[in-house]
């Protein structure tokens, strides 16, 4: 029983169940009481005097185990037991952080705003408590005892239920449960927030919920898109990053424009490129920053999407355009060597080394089947082609270890356990280099 109220403790993502000594007792004394209120009474009586000897054993040892080993936090409020039948929650797999975007809010009450609640998981756990109760289930006596006393044994609707149910997870009233459970993002929203698509999509393949342009947008669902575009439900529901943990921002504005514009940055932060697309073809603005001055570009490049970068800069994405958030440009918001990666594929690859005086060797990076750093040509561009430059071309990529292609495009891939980004761009910029001399030699 103990191990079952803890794992879906773990599903719902929130304090573990206080089982202290102090606990064991009230369950050995709660499990005595319960058995002469089930209908099935030599059963009940049996789990009573089993868990009375388990605990009865156990807590002299339990009381010499340091902490860690019991891995049990006795300060934490216990919880639901699962509502039957439903297996794990369906919240388990949804991960609220996600590489370069790991926010984790702190509400004032002390309470995570990232501990997702669903709501109609904890009626449905409340009317499980009230059915259990009534059929004499030990485990759901013990919950209901527990917060109501023998107060439960008069009387027990759904209404304590309930109560239990709430007072478990830390309010005072259900009321205050469900006032505070919807303010908490439901799952899919949470998951689009953080651009989490796998998690997203499984959610989503039961019901699109809540449904509005932004949520069609970022689920990359063209027939949705084509539903709610230019009706009512397009802005029925607005999202609110703020609950993920970015800067709070002005309410946004209901007019046309701003709809599609957010609805195009949360496909760029969930990187649905046909949905890009398709809203850029009916009138979403490239360069939108309905949230804090973020444009679509800077989502793509926080949240690594190297196609959707792409994408956007061949549909005319402004590169310098500055954010209210830290007044940087798009690449600024590249961090680590694959986000690096993107900003080179922005604004290209400054390096030290130089062709000759005022002739600085500038790369690009291009995202095909892997990440590729390349010179575009520019040392053939430099140097011509005179005879045998081909020779002297493939002289280098052999000794380099380089790719070089007809046209004289100096390349490499960046792949996992590979030399690295740095290092391919320094080697790049050697060959380049080293190809333009070359080159001028057959010319001499």
């Amino acid at each position: 029983m103990i191990e079952t109220i803890r794992g879906r403790h773990r599903d719902l993502r929130l304090p573990a169940p206080a089982f202290g000594p102090d606990y064991a007792r009230s369950v050995r004394e709660r499990s005595a009481s319960a058995a002469f209120f089930s209908t099935r009474r030599s059963l009940s009586v049996f789990w009573a005097t089993f868990f009375s000897g388990f605990f009865g054993f156990c807590e002299p040892f339990t009381s010499f185990l340091p902490v860690d080993v019991l891995n049990v936090d006795f300060s934490a409020r216990t919880r639901a037991h699962p509502v039957r039948g439903q297996g794990r929650s369906h919240l388990a797999f949804l991960r609220t952080t996600r590489a370069g975007t790991s926010f984790s809010p702190q509400a004032d009450d002390g309470r995570k705003e990232g501990a997702l609640m669903d709501l109609e998981w904890l009626r449905k756990d409340a009317k499980a408590l009230r059915r259990g109760f009534a059929s004499g289930d030990p485990a759901s006596i013990v919950r209901a005892e527990h917060v109501l006393g023998v107060r439960a044994r008069e009387r027990f609707g759904l209404s304590d239920a309930q109560h239990v149910v709430a007072v478990e997870h830390g309010y005072r009233t259900w009321p205050e449960l469900r006032r505070r459970a919807a303010a908490v993002p439901v799952p899919l929203e949470q998951a689009l927030y953080l651009g989490d698509r796998e998690a997203a999509d499984e959610i989503a393949e039961r019901t699109p919920e809540p449904l509005a342009l932004w949520t069609a947008a970022a689920l990359g669902r063209l027939d949705l898109l084509a539903r709610v575009h230019g009706t009512r439900e397009a802005a029925t529901h607005r999202p609110d990053l703020a609950r993920a943990g970015w800067p709070p921002a002005p309410p946004a504005s209901h007019d046309e424009q701003t709809v599609v514009d957010e609805a195009l940055c949360f496909a760029s932060i969930n990187g649905r490129d046909e949905a890009i697309e398709w809203l850029l073809d009916h009138g979403a603005d490239v360069n939108g920053a309905p949230y804090l001055g973020m444009t679509p570009l800077h989502f793509a490049v926080a949240f690594s999407r190297p196609s959707t970068v792409r994408l956007l800069l061949e549909s005319g994405a402004d590169r310098v355009a500055l954010d209210e958030i830290r007044g940087r440009v798009p690449a600024a918001w590249a961090r680590g060597e694959r986000r690096r990666m993107l900003a080179g594929l922005i604004d290209g690859i400054e390096t030290t080394h130089e062709y000759g005086p005022g002739k600085p060797v500038h790369l690009r990076v291009d995202f095909r089947r892997f990440p590729y750093v390349l010179d575009g040509g520019r040392a053939v561009e430099l140097g011509g082609r005179p005879d045998g430059w081909r020779a002297a071309a493939e002289r280098i990529a052999r000794d380099r270890i380089v790719n070089v292609s007809r046209s004289g495009v100096v390349s490499l891939p960046v792949v996992r356990g590979g030399p690295g980004f740095d290092a391919i761009v320094e080697r790049i910029a050697d060959a380049s280099v080293e190809l333009y001399e070359g080159i001028l030699e057959l010319d001499g």
